[in-house]
Parts: C-alpha cells; structure tokens; sequence
C-alpha cells in the first residue's frame, strides 16, 4: 500500500497519542487496584510485591517503546518533508535521465547517449509506442557524451504525432567491433507527483523517480 508523505505528516502522531493515552490509563488504573489491594491486604499474609515489581518494570518498558516510535516517527516525518521540498526544487529545471524512450517536444525528440571503447559509425532507430519504425538514419559517433535530435519527421517525410518514442542505437568501430552504447532522455520537470510513497517528477508526459536522474541542469532560456 503507498502512502502519501503528505497523508503521512496529517496524521503523524494520531496512533502514538492513542498508544500514550492507552498505556497511560491502564497504569492509573493498575495503581489504584494496588493500592487498594495494598489496603485491603491480609497482614497475616501479605501481598507478592515481586509480582508487582515486575509489572511496573513491563509499564516502564512499554512506555519507553513508545517513546522510541515516537522519535521513529519523528525521524521519518523529517525524511518525507526533505523529500518532498527537494522534489519541488526540481521545477524548471532540465533533467537527464536513463532510458530510451522521449516525447516530441516542441516538434523535435531528444536523447542523450554515451559510447564507451572508442569512435565509429551508429544506426540509430526511432519506434513509435506500438514499436513501429517510423524513422532510420546512420551518423559518426564518438567516444564520450553525445545527443541525438531527431525533428520529429518520418522515413517518408511526414510529421509524426505527439506521443511517446524510443531509440535503439547499435555502434561499431572502424573494424567492425561492436561499442557499448547507453542511451538516456533529458526533459524539462514540469510538476512533481505527491500521490506516491516518494515524489515523482513529471517530465514530458513521463514520470521519473529521483533515482533515475544522472544529471541536473538549469533550463535553457531564449535571449
């Protein structure tokens, strides 16, 4: 079951202040039956006060239990509010992310790719959501961090629509050896998802968890 840090720190405290309101009551009242019992005694046989050594040591445990979630909880609550107020402060900015898949955005689709163990030549190949090819190209690549725009526009020429995309891009050096590629998206967060156990950032359409994130940059503006 997920839970919202917001719903969390609503009602953060309810449960330990019923458990302190229980545990609280139940040891009134354990000591009014001792001390009537205490008056009520027999002198020519008095009562066990082992036994009630020993309950007022178990009181004194719960209590501190409780007194240990509480900080649980506290400590917790803390960790939600962090979570939730550095989430915010990802708002406008550029973020990349890995993975293969974009959106167009502004009538293009970006990605970003990484290829390890020397230069050559890539193909690269654009699917729709249905894993349809809708565009093919080959193009030098270089060791390194680079981008792949694509504008958006299908093998015969046409635009293609709105929605989600993917690139698989397959590299070999100059002797024909293959060259690893890792490819990831960049996007700008336009809102963050509090209905989650942890936020979720909103970039392009696509959520993203803070894990995913490999860089973090400041928007581009026009000047």
């Amino acid at each position: 079951m997920e839970i919202s840090p917001f719903s969390a720190i609503a009602s953060a405290g309810s449960s330990s202040d019923d458990d302190r309101t229980r545990i609280s009551g139940n040891f009134d009242t354990f000591l009014q039956l001792l001390l009537t019992q205490l008056q009520n005694q027999n002198p020519l046989e008095p009562l066990d006060t082992n036994q009630f050594t020993q309950q007022l040591v178990q009181f004194s445990a719960v209590e501190q239990a409780i007194k240990t979630n509480d900080n649980l909880q506290t400590l917790a609550l803390l960790s939600a509010a962090n979570a939730i107020t550095g989430a915010v402060g990802y708002i406008g900015k550029t973020v990349v992310a890995a993975g293969n898949s974009s959106t167009i955005e502004n009538g293009s689709a970006n990605w970003t790719y990484q290829v390890e163990g020397g230069s050559g030549t890539g193909a690269f190949t654009v699917r729709d959501s249905a894993g349809n090819q809708v565009f093919a190209t080959t193009g030098p690549v270089s060791e390194g961090t680079s981008t792949f725009t694509w504008d958006g526009r299908k093998s015969d020429g046409t635009l293609a629509p709105n929605g989600t995309y993917t690139l698989l891009i397959t590299a070999a050096d100059g002797s024909g050896g293959p060259l690893q590629v890792a490819t990831s998206f960049s996007g700008t967060v336009e809102g963050v998802d509090m209905s989650r156990a942890e936020p979720v950032l909103l970039v392009n359409g696509r959520e993203i968890k803070l894990t995913e994130i490999t860089i973090i940059k400041q928007a581009e503006t026009g000047g």
